[in-house]
Parts: C-alpha cells; sequence; structure tokens
C-alpha cells in the first residue's frame, strides 16, 4: 500500500496512520455484528450460510472469498463523507522562499469534481486504499495542486490525460492527513 493509500484509508475508516487494519477474523467477526446473524453476513458476503460458519470457525477462504470479505469489511468501515470533508493538510520541507511551510488545501482549491467523494470510497471498497488515493488525485480539477500533490509512484496511473509539465521542482511536499 502506498503511504497515499494509507492516509486516504485513515480518513475513511478513522485508522491512525501506520496503524495495522483488522485481520481476517477480526472482519468476520465486524461483518456477522453489523449484518446481525451468521445468515445475513452470509448473503451480505454473498456465499452460503455453510461457508459463512466454516470461515466463522477458522477454516481458511480461496482467494475470491478473502477478497468478499476484505471489501464487504471495506464497505462496512468506509464513513459517508461529503465533498466539504476532503481537506489535504501538507507540509513542505521546502519553500519558494526556502522556508519549512505546512498548509491545509481545500476543496475549492482544488476544484473537485462534484461526486469526487462517492468516486473516492466507491474506489476505496472495491479496490482498496491505493485505487482511493488515484481517484481522489483524478478528481482534482485545478491541474497545479494535482500534479503538486501526485507523488511520483502514482504518476503513471494519475495522468490520465497527459498533463504534468512536470519542471522537477522538488519542495518536499508530504501530505499529512486528510480531513
Amino acid at each position: 500500500m502506498s503511504s497515499l493509500g494509507d492516509i486516504v484509508e485513515g480518513f475513511l475508516t478513522g485508522r491512525p496512520k501506520g496503524a495495522a487494519g483488522p485481520g481476517l477474523g477480526e472482519l468476520i467477526r465486524l461483518i456477522e455484528l453489523e449484518s446481525g446473524s451468521g445468515r445475513k453476513a452470509a448473503a451480505r458476503v454473498g456465499v452460503a450460510e455453510s461457508t459463512w460458519r466454516g470461515w466463522r470457525h477458522g477454516r481458511q477462504p480461496k482467494a475470491a472469498g478473502v477478497e468478499r470479505i476484505e471489501r464487504t469489511g471495506r464497505e462496512i468501515r468506509a464513513k459517508r463523507i461529503t465533498n466539504e470533508d476532503i481537506k489535504i493538510h501538507t507540509s513542505e520541507a521546502k519553500s519558494r522562499r526556502n522556508q519549512a511551510r505546512s498548509r491545509t488545501i481545500g476543496p475549492n482549491q482544488l476544484r473537485l469534481s462534484p461526486d469526487t467523494a462517492a468516486q473516492v470510497r466507491s474506489a476505496y471498497v472495491n479496490g482498496g486504499p491505493d485505487l482511493a488515493a488515484v481517484a481522489l488525485l483524478r478528481n482534482i480539477n485545478e491541474p497545479w495542486y494535482r500534479n503538486w500533490l501526485t507523488p511520483d509512484n502514482l504518476r503513471s496511473f494519475v495522468d490520465q490525460d497527459g498533463y504534468y509539465d512536470y519542471a522537477g521542482d522538488d519542495y518536499g511536499v508530504t501530505i499529512l492527513t486528510i480531513g
């Protein structure tokens, strides 16, 4: 998981940055608790009740089952957000005036697409933290901020429209938190 993916997951779930997410057993218990019964949990995940019972009692699910459990767990853990909730808090090692600087960039400055929050949550639920980070960056319609905030390891995923007149000025930008 990228560090930006970790930050986006923390924003969506309330998990502190760097803290480990729940394990498979914890997700199974969470899904059953949120669903109200084993039968409803099995239906929510899309498996037979006997399969769910086996997982609950320690049988290891196959890869497809693990993905279903993880996806349902992300769906339960991801809070509902709006574009107004998206505020990016950054720290720069060096600003244009050679001074360390922190800033908060709000949704209006980022010129977020109207459905950014829904796309970020959906990307998290269906694909995980890194896909949610890419969805967030793709929905920043202010080219300067999108370029400035996109980490090098995600550029090829975010750069769908050929933008990025990347001049190579490295201001040492670190996204600290979102929200």
